[in-house]
C-alpha cells in the first residue's frame, strides 16, 4: 500500500514538473517578451497605486477610531491600544506599498509605457520613502542606536522634532505627509486606466 502511494505520488510530481516545462517561458521565470513586461509593469503599478491609496485609508480609519475612545476605564485604554497598533502596522504597510509603487514606476518608464513628467509628486518623496521604509524596516536597531544611517533617524523643521517611527499630523516621522502620497496614487491611477486600451498582454494571461 506504501508503495502504490509512493508511485502516485512521484507519478503527480512528474505529471506537475512536465506541465510546468511546457509553460510558455514569460510564466517559468525564463526570458519575457516585450509585451508581457510591459503588461506586467503597468498591472504591477497599478496594484501598487491602489495599494497606496487602501493603506492610507485604513491609517486614516484606525487613527479616527483611537481618538474617538475614551480613556477612563481599563478596557477602553486597551482598546485605543488596540487601534493604535493597527493604525502602526498599517503605517508600516503604506511604506512598504510606497516603495513598491516607486519600483514599478521606474520599470514602467524604463520600458516607455508612461511619460517621464508624469507623476513628479511621486518622485520629489523618492528619497524620503526609501529611508523611512528602510529605517522603520530596522526600527529596533534604531532605537538601540546602532543604525546604518543614524543621523537620519531624527528630522527637524520648524513644527518640531520626530523620529523616523513617529507621526506628526499626517506626516510619517514628521517629514511624508501620506494624505498628499495617496492623492498622488490616485491621480496615477487614472493615468493608468487610460494605458489599459494600448498595452495588452499576449500570453501573460493564458
Amino acid at each position: 500500500m506504501a508503495a502504490e502511494r509512493e508511485k502516485v505520488e512521484t507519478n503527480s510530481a512528474a505529471a506537475i514538473l512536465d506541465h510546468r516545462i511546457k509553460l510558455p517561458a514569460s510564466r517559468i521565470g525564463g526570458s519575457v517578451n516585450i509585451e508581457d513586461e510591459k503588461s506586467m509593469a503597468v498591472e504591477g503599478l497599478r496594484n501598487w497605486a491602489l495599494a497606496l491609496v487602501l493603506q492610507a485609508a485604513r491609517i486614516e480609519s484606525a487613527l479616527k477610531d483611537a481618538l474617538q475612545v475614551n480613556l477612563e476605564t481599563k478596557d477602553q485604554v486597551r482598546l485605543h491600544n488596540d487601534y493604535m497598533g493597527r493604525f502602526r502596522t498599517d503605517r508600516h504597510f503604506f511604506l512598504i506599498a510606497a516603495w513598491k509603487l516607486i519600483e514599478h514606476l521606474d520599470w514602467a518608464r524604463k520600458l516607455n509605457c508612461i511619460g517621464s513628467g508624469i507623476s513628479t509628486r511621486i518622485d520629489e518623496v523618492r528619497e524620503t520613502v526609501k529611508s523611512l521604509r528602510d529605517m522603520n524596516e530596522h526600527s529596533i536597531a534604531y532605537f538601540r542606536e546602532e543604525g546604518r544611517n543614524q543621523a537620519d533617524w531624527l528630522y527637524s523643521d520648524r513644527e518640531g522634532t520626530s523620529d523616523a517611527s513617529a507621526t506628526r499630523e499626517s506626516k510619517i516621522g514628521g517629514r511624508l505627509d501620506w494624505r498628499e502620497l495617496s492623492s498622488a496614487a490616485s491621480q496615477l491611477l487614472v493615468t493608468i486606466s487610460q494605458l489599459d486600451a494600448s498595452i495588452a498582454p499576449s500570453d501573460i494571461a493564458q
